[in-house]
């Protein structure tokens, strides 16, 4: 693959050429598109992976240029083809895949983050709604997608440029492809910022909650979630902040916590079973570097306060 350089926004714009069986393409990448460093080797739809099973914090805009691929967004797959737009939003995992390393295939892509786009206020303003904007993930080309595609192409072409001028057009006509998606209804309703994240949240918490005295680790809340143990812990920790271990364990330790404070139990060993620890010993270090006693320290310290 041979690469220059181009893009003036805080973008990577790729645009791919096949030539007598090779395949060529240029490429500016920026702090904006963050892929994971262990990319999925994940093959769905196609014998051939073009972009690995991944996500970024960014949207990804694919127009199809020639040939035909199966993307895979989020464990769904559409068969696209010419003409067609493949869009991923925030934190959507996305893949691409052909049926072979030599199909005919082309595509022009646009990654961006909104919120490097669209700048943040004090006041409510205008972009406060584009930031939050979720688009459909497959239009098909012709009617609205034809125009939507027209916008990708001048993208394109903008950057290729490198011109003193392109900020202000790549701007323009990204909000252009904004107005047009608006219009014709190729966006999907959303609440809040990251609403991929939001409901990735409340089902791995809804999960833990419910097995939190089972045997729970990140391979089987990925599996409950249908991603591979790579993906869901990248994702997990982006979401969440911390390891999917350190979580559960702080979901425990919080539950023993609360059954000293309510006096239900005394008894260090059965505190552990009742928390979901089969380790006394193990319980009680976790217990004493998050709370900065021993639970039989903290039990006493209870029990002497409820006495006074």
């Amino acid at each position: 693959m041979r690469f220059t350089d181009f893009s003036v926004l805080p973008m990577c714009v790729l645009k791919d050429e096949f030539k007598d069986g090779q395949r060529f393409g240029a490429v500016s990448f920026n702090d904006v598109f963050k892929p994971s460093p262990k990319l999925l080797p994940r093959m769905l739809g196609g014998e051939f992976v073009f972009t690995k099973y991944h996500f970024h914090d960014g949207v990804e805009i694919i127009l199809i240029e020639d040939g035909e691929a199966t993307a895979v967004i989020g464990n769904k797959a559409y068969k696209v083809r010419k003409g067609d737009l493949v869009i991923s939003n925030p934190y959507e995992a996305h893949g691409l895949y052909l049926d072979s390393s030599r199909a005919r295939f082309q595509r022009s892509c646009i990654i961006f983050n909104p919120r490097d786009i669209f700048p943040l206020s004090k006041t409510e303003t205008v972009f406060d709604g584009l930031r939050q904007l979720r688009f459909q993930n497959c239009i098909r080309g012709g009617g609205r997608g034809g125009a939507l595609s027209e916008c990708i192409r001048k993208m394109v072409r903008i950057a290729k440029r490198r011109s003193e001028s392109a900020t202000v057009e790549e701007i323009s006509t990204l909000m252009e492809f904004y107005s047009l998606a608006i219009k014709e209804g190729a966006v999907r309703d959303s609440v809040g910022e990251n609403p991929y994240r939001r409901d990735f949240v409340t089902k791995i918490a809804d999960y833990v909650n419910e097995n939190l005295l089972e045997h729970i680790t990140a391979s089987t809340a990925a599996e409950y979630c249908k991603y591979s143990p790579e993906h869901f812990c990248r994702l997990f920790k982006a979401c969440f902040g911390t390891t999917f271990i350190d979580y559960v364990n702080s979901c425990r330790l919080k539950l023993a916590k609360d059954k000293i404070d309510r006096g239900e139990i005394c008894k260090v060993a059965e505190l552990a079973q009742a928390s979901g620890y089969s380790n006394p010993n193990y319980f009680a270090s976790l217990f004493k570097r998050s709370v900065g006693i021993t639970p039989s320290k903290y039990i006493e310290k209870v029990r002497n306060k409820n006495e006074v």
